[in-house]
């Protein structure tokens, strides 16, 4: 009888010692890994709603900090997915250690064309977020650029210009930092780091850009860890943005400040690799 309450104690401990590896017990952190919300991980599968379930643990949970776990050796397919707070949690991580893909084609995504949903992943109203891990997030841009049976009537310069253009951006939004202020609108964007990214080939790499007449600010906001490979403006911030024939007046901006380049390499497509080009019209 003795022997088997032993290694009844024992399972019971062992029961334990997983749960509370599990949850973070004693460091005040609680992890949620999306395989135990229904994620398949087989990159067929959607598996937005498995995330949103475990989006919803993490946020919920009354602690300092709580994990999204996204494991390695597995590829999640997502839909355009929104991770909405505010967060009972005051430090939400999520924890990429596996690979996210977005749908390989336009067809393939929900809700393509509607005004709602322009992006893949947003964040929003959530403060204090973690985001790391050795995994990958890829958009599956290359689809989106295909250009197939285009009639050119102009040739040579426009030519040339159609068959390379394309462009990548990390997108941190109000609209995001890539276009502030458009149609004069407000923006306010600060706290943003862009750490530890990569841009091959792109139009742009570590870009703000503003339009004329716009109102606001961007602020703090730090570049770090770069690598540029080809792109065609590695660096560039450009207050006076403008797309229109009524840009020719000069006109308010928004106000950019406090930006930081550290740790930036890499090779650059044109002759100038930074562009600065500021307004005498801070809004």
């Amino acid at each position: 009888m003795e022997y088997i309450q032993k290694h009844v104690i024992r399972f019971i401990l062992l029961i334990c010692i997983a749960w509370s590896n599990n949850f973070g017990i004693g460091n005040g952190t609680a992890v949620f890994n999306v395989l135990d919300y229904g994620a398949v991980g087989d990159a067929k599968h959607d598996d937005s709603q498995a995330f949103l379930k475990a989006w919803k643990a993490v946020c919920g949970v009354g602690k300092d900090s709580a994990t999204l776990e996204i494991p390695y050796g597995k590829t999640f397919l997502l839909q355009p997915t929104r991770f909405a707070g505010p967060c009972n949690t005051n430090s939400p991580h999520v924890q990429v250690l596996g690979k996210i893909v977005a749908p390989e084609t336009p067809n393939a995504w929900k809700l393509c064309g509607s005004n709602s949903e322009f992006s893949w992943i947003t964040f929003s109203s959530v403060q204090n977020l973690i985001m790391d891990g050795s995994g990958e997030i890829d958009g599956q841009g290359s689809s989106w650029w295909n250009v197939m049976t285009v009639l050119l009537s102009a040739m040579g310069r426009v030519l040339s210009t159609l068959a390379t253009l394309h462009e990548d951006l990390i997108c941190i939004f109000f609209n995001s930092v890539g276009s502030l202020g458009k149609h004069g609108d407000f923006a306010g964007v600060e706290e943003v780091r862009v750490h530890n990214c990569s841009f091959n080939g792109t139009q742009n790499g570590a870009r703000i850009k503003t339009w004329q007449g716009g109102r606001g600010y961007a602020r703090k906001i730090h570049f770090d860890k770069i690598t540029l490979i080809a792109a065609q403006n590695p660096i560039i911030i450009d207050q006076k943005y403008c797309a229109f024939d009524s840009c020719n007046n000069p006109r308010p901006s928004v106000e950019v400040s406090d930006i930081t380049y550290s740790g930036v390499q890499g090779t650059s497509a044109d002759e100038q690799a930074i562009t600065i080009s500021c307004s005498a019209f801070p809004g």
